[in-house]
């Protein structure tokens, strides 16, 4: 063994000896590894930017058709409210109406009154 000791035999045994060898492989490795995941990381925040800006836009868009609605219905409120005016008018002036039918109602039936009432005179006194 004395001789392994002499031939130096025994560093390459060592793990100590191989591990501080290999120590710069393995950094450099790291490094990489390191690099690649921050690389994948900042195209992954690319994409949720990307994503959240679509959201964004959507968004807007979202907010734009909800004004347009609110729009749409205010009109459409106006115009309910107009059509109720017009049809309680309309009810009125119906209601008008038939008074004034009413009223001629009983004049016609007076009318006919007085015309069956010569109509039997004149069959009685003249026929």
């Amino acid at each position: 063994m004395d001789q392994h000791h002499l031939n130096g035999n025994e560093d390459n045994r060592n793990p100590n000896v191989s591990s501080l060898s290999s120590h710069p492989q393995q950094s450099q490795i790291l490094t990489e590894m390191h690099h690649e995941y921050n690389e994948s990381r900042a195209i992954e925040a690319q994409n949720v930017e990307r994503q959240l800006t679509k959201v964004a836009h959507m968004m807007t868009q979202l907010a734009d058709l909800v004004e347009a609605q609110r729009h749409t219905i205010i009109h459409i409120n106006i115009n309910t409210d107009e059509s109720i005016a017009h049809v309680e008018g309309a009810i009125e002036q119906l209601q008008k109406y038939l008074a004034h039918l009413s009223g001629n109602r009983w004049l016609m039936i007076k009318v006919f009154a007085i015309l069956i009432f010569i109509a039997i005179i004149f069959f009685v006194f003249i026929a």
